[in-house]
């Protein structure tokens, strides 16, 4: 579902599912070295996965990365404050 609200946008292709230091990111932009993780209670609402994911966090964020975290919920009920987020971040670079 982001993937379709980046391409409506028309923000850059980021890399879907890529292996980073270790680590497979949910989205990466090469070039503006911005990772996107997308976050589900589902899949992230473990202690052991919220510190996982904390880990990875400083990981990336130490190598030079920024990392943007962003739920679900996001991307389905404010679809266009996500696309400003995105938009924002990646104009930083």
């Amino acid at each position: 579902r982001l993937l379709a609200l980046i391409r409506r946008a028309r923000l850059p292709r980021p890399l879907v599912n890529t292996p980073l230091r270790g680590f497979e990111v949910d989205f990466f932009w090469e070039a503006e070295r911005l990772v996107v993780e997308v976050d589900g209670f589902a899949f992230h609402g473990s202690q052991q996965s919220f510190i996982q994911d904390r880990r990875r966090d400083a990981d990336l964020t130490n190598a030079g990365y920024r990392v943007i975290r962003l739920s679900w919920e996001d991307i389905d009920n404010r679809p266009e404050a996500t696309i400003v987020v995105l938009a924002q971040a990646l104009m930083r670079c």
